[in-house]
């Protein structure tokens, strides 16, 4: 189906699952494949810390997406206390309103934490 002003909607292919780190310095990096990205799309990494309020990050698209057909993107979050408990997801954006999410909407957010 076309979006407004003839553009397919996107679609995220994948997005890593970051697993637990000591690692307390950061950033944590989060990368995506999306196909079918607009040039006017935001693409937004979503995270809360401990359960706390939202923050939003850009994520920016990289050079190297390798064979796949879709363009990769990096985000980051920034590295926390031990004992941090963080979740994420990653959004597509198009004329102020999400259109497309990983993980996919009534699914968990990505989680990991900042062990000891």
């Amino acid at each position: 189906m076309a979006a407004a002003g003839g553009c397919a909607e996107p679609f995220i292919e994948a997005t890593v699952e970051l697993e637990d780190t000591s690692d307390r310095e950061g950033p944590y990096q989060v990368w995506t494949v999306i196909v079918g990205v607009d040039r006017s799309d935001a693409i937004e990494l979503h995270y809360a810390i401990n359960g706390g309020n939202q923050r939003n990050a850009q994520m920016r698209k990289t050079d190297d997406a390798g064979e796949d057909p879709g363009e990769l993107y990096r985000g980051a979050i920034p590295g926390q206390d031990s004992g941090a408990v963080i979740s994420y997801s990653v959004a597509v954006v198009r004329d102020g309103a999400v259109v497309e999410v990983d993980p996919p909407e009534g699914e968990p957010a990505f989680v990991f934490s900042v062990t000891p």
